[in-house]
């Protein structure tokens, strides 16, 4: 949260107030884990189980990180 704040303090003093007139959020420049709708807090509260564990580390490295999984070794 303190980065979305300070990222959007810096987006404040260089907004241009005719293209943008609403004021920015400090949830608009946070990309994890905040989401409005309620549908997607329902689904983040179901946990992804699979069985295979590589293929389970590479999906929380995906989704933490945002680094995709290597093709090597498979």
């Amino acid at each position: 949260m303190r980065h979305g704040e300070a990222t959007r303090v810096l987006a404040e003093i260089n907004r241009n107030r005719k293209e943008r007139p609403e004021p920015y959020k400090a949830q608009d420049f946070i990309f994890w884990g905040i989401r409005s709708d309620a549908k997607a807090a329902n689904d983040a509260a179901e946990p992804v189980l699979i069985s295979d564990k590589k293929a389970q580390s590479d999906l929380i490295r995906a989704h933490i990180f945002g680094i995709q999984p290597s093709k090597k070794g498979r």
